[in-house]
C-alpha cells in the first residue's frame, strides 16, 4: 500500500509537470481503475451487490426502464459466473477507456483534468458505482451535443438511464443548443420561478407524476441536519455557477466556451432542488468536468513561469475556481461519514491492495 501511496504521489506530480503527456495520462487512467473497480469498500458496497445479484437473476430483456443496461450487463455476467467484484472490474475498465478516449480527443491537457477528476467526484465515484458509469455516458453525450449529433447525445442518455434512473435529469439538455444565447438566461429564471414555488408549496403535483416513493424520500422534507447546512450546499453551487460563467465570458467565445457557459447556467435548477438534498448536487460533477476539459484548453498562457506564478486576467479566475474547488473538498471530505480517515479508507479498502 505504501508502495502504490509514493507511485501515485510521484504520478501526480508528474501530470503536474507535463499535464500533455498521454503517457502519464494512460497511468492515471490504469491507477484511477485499479481503485474503481477492485474496490469493496464504501458504504453503498452491500446495497450495490445485492442490487447486482437481483439483477443477475433477470431471464430476458425488458425493456427501456430504469436500470434496463445495468440489467443486461449483470445478466450477461451471471453466464459468466462474475462476482459483484468482477463486475465491477469490467464496466469500470469500459468507463475509463471512455473518459480516456474523451480526454485524447477532446483535452489538450488531459493529465489536469485527471488530477482534478481525482480530487473531485473520484472519492464519491467509487462509492456510487451506478451513477458514475452513467455520468460517464452523459458526459460523452455532451461532447456529441456540442458537436450537434444529437441523436447520439440521446442515444448516451439511454444508455445511462439503463444505469440510474435519475439520468432522465439530462433529457432537457438536449433544448439548449436550440435557444439563442442571449435570451437562455430569461427562460432559465423562467423555469426557476415555476419549479421553485412547485418545490415549496405545490409537492403533491410532483408526487402525481413521478415516483411518490422518491418525492418524499428526497423533496418532502429538508435532509440536512439543519437549515444552515441547506443554505451552504445552495450558495456553495451557486459560487461554481458563478465563477465558470465569469471564466466563460472572459475566454475567447468559440462554440466549445459558449455551449459550456449554457450548460452551466442551464444547471441552476437544481439549485431549488439542493435544500432539500445534497444528493442533487451530484448531476452538477459533469459540468465541473466539462469545463476543466474547454477551460483547461484555452488557457494559453501558463499558469507558472520563471518560477513565478502568471496571474493574467483568465488565469487569475481559473486560480480562484481551482482555490474554490480544493478549499470546498476538503472541507466536505473531512466533515463526512469517518472524516479524513473514513475518507482514505474508502479509498484505499480493497482486494488489489489488501
Amino acid at each position: 500500500m505504501a508502495i502504490f501511496l509514493i507511485l501515485s504521489a510521484a504520478v501526480f506530480l508528474l501530470s503536474c509537470m507535463k499535464p500533455r503527456s498521454k503517457v502519464i495520462m494512460a497511468v492515471q487512467l490504469i491507477m484511477m481503475w485499479l481503485l474503481l473497480g477492485w474496490n469493496s469498500g464504501g458504504i453503498d458496497f452491500l446495497g450495490n451487490e445485492s442490487i447486482y445479484y437481483v439483477m443477475s437473476g433477470q431471464k430476458k430483456f425488458t425493456g427501456f426502464s430504469s436500470g434496463w443496461f445495468s440489467n443486461m450487463i449483470a445478466y450477461f455476467g451471471h453466464q459468466h459466473d462474475l462476482t459483484f467484484i468482477g463486475y465491477n472490474i469490467v464496466t469500470t475498465f469500459c468507463a475509463m477507456l471512455i473518459i480516456g478516449l474523451i480526454l485524447y480527443y477532446e483535452s489538450e491537457k488531459p493529465c489536469i483534468v485527471l488530477n482534478l477528476f481525482l480530487i473531485y467526484p473520484f472519492v464519491d465515484s467509487i462509492i456510487q458505482k451506478r451513477f458514475f458509469l452513467g455520468m460517464v455516458f452523459i458526459l460523452l453525450g455532451l461532447f456529441l451535443l456540442m458537436k450537434e449529433k444529437r441523436m447520439w447525445f440521446f442515444v448516451c442518455v439511454a444508455i445511462a438511464i439503463g444505469f440510474h434512473f435519475s439520468f432522465y435529469f439530462y433529457i432537457p439538455l438536449f433544448f439548449v443548443t436550440k435557444i439563442k444565447e442571449r435570451n437562455f438566461r430569461y427562460y432559465v429564471a423562467a423555469f426557476l420561478i415555476v419549479e421553485s414555488f412547485i418545490l415549496f408549496s405545490g409537492l403533491n403535483l410532483l408526487e402525481k407524476i413521478l415516483d411518490t416513493r422518491k418525492v418524499e424520500l428526497y423533496m418532502s422534507a429538508s435532509n440536512f441536519s439543519s437549515w444552515f447546512v441547506s443554505i451552504a450546499f445552495v450558495i456553495t453551487t451557486i459560487g461554481y455557477i458563478y465563477i465558470i460563467n465569469k471564466i466563460c465570458c472572459i475566454l475567447e467565445q468559440t462554440k466549445d466556451v459558449i455551449f459550456l457557459k449554457q450548460i452551466n447556467i442551464a444547471f441552476a435548477v437544481i439549485i431549488p432542488l439542493l435544500y432539500f438534498d445534497a444528493i442533487f448536487s451530484r448531476f452538477y460533477r459533469v459540468v465541473l468536468i466539462l469545463a476543466f476539459i474547454i477551460i483547461t484548453n484555452q488557457l494559453k498562457k501558463p499558469l507558472i513561469k520563471r518560477f513565478k506564478l502568471n496571474l493574467s486576467k483568465q488565469n487569475q479566475w481559473f486560480l480562484l475556481l481551482i482555490a474554490y474547488f480544493l478549499v470546498l473538498n476538503i472541507l466536505i471530505y473531512s466533515m463526512g461519514e469517518g472524516g479524513a480517515s473514513g475518507f482514505l479508507e474508502t479509498m484505499l479498502t480493497n482486494q488489489l491492495l489488501s
